[in-house]
């Protein structure tokens, strides 16, 4: 017979074999609300593009209702939001309450209301590119709100949408991230002594 501890060790082994497999995405579905705003009956789409550091990135918009790909709009200049991906748009020239994910963890809600759109940060798992191009993942996205902070989760199938724009691929706080680091370089090097071979060993 097996001892107790060889039973406790292959149960725990089970387990972690077991903790390890995540079930298949086969649906599409947002769990949660962002600032009371739910997405029913939820459908996606994708498309891909390069991020700014020029790697392959997928940008996948989720929304109420089926025919994703024709609501597709683009913000254009001077729109509150210039950065992000497109938005849903609906019969009176509004914004669908959406949610928008991209593979290298960016994550934008757009609540319906006006313009108003939510950033924050996402997480992708079981990511899948099917035969025919569609792209599937398990997803967790965080926004910060008035409240604290609200968390939807799910699962999505995008299908390809070649007329969808993922607009510019960095966020307003990434760029200017990167400008003061680009800034405080330059500045670094203007300010540091320029002495000459001879002038280095002169007292």
């Amino acid at each position: 017979m097996q001892s107790a501890r060889g039973m406790r060790l292959s149960l725990l082994a089970l387990v972690l074999l077991l903790s390890g497999c995540e079930p298949a995405v086969t649906s599409t579905f947002v769990t949660g609300t962002v600032r009371g705003v739910s997405i029913p009956a939820a459908s996606a789409v994708s498309a891909s593009d390069k991020n700014i550091l020029g790697a392959d990135r997928k940008t996948v918009w989720i929304t109420s209702g089926p025919a994703v790909c024709p609501r597709l709009r683009t913000a254009v200049l001077p729109a509150a939001d210039t950065f992000g991906a497109s938005f849903v748009g609906t019969a009176d020239g509004g914004r669908a309450p959406a949610l928008i994910l991209t593979t290298d963890g960016n994550a934008a809600f757009d609540t319906g209301v006006g313009e108003e759109r939510l950033h924050g940060s996402a997480q992708l798992t079981v990511e899948s590119t099917a035969s025919n191009g569609d792209f599937s993942a398990r997803f967790s996205a965080t926004f910060n709100t008035d409240a604290g902070s609200d968390t939807v989760t799910g699962d999505y199938i995008a299908t390809r949408c070649a007329t969808a724009n993922p607009g510019c691929s960095a966020s307003s706080g990434l760029l200017i991230a990167a400008a003061v680091l680009v800034f405080g370089r330059r500045r670094r090097n203007a300010l540091s002594p320029t002495l000459s071979p001879a002038g280095r060993g002169s007292q």
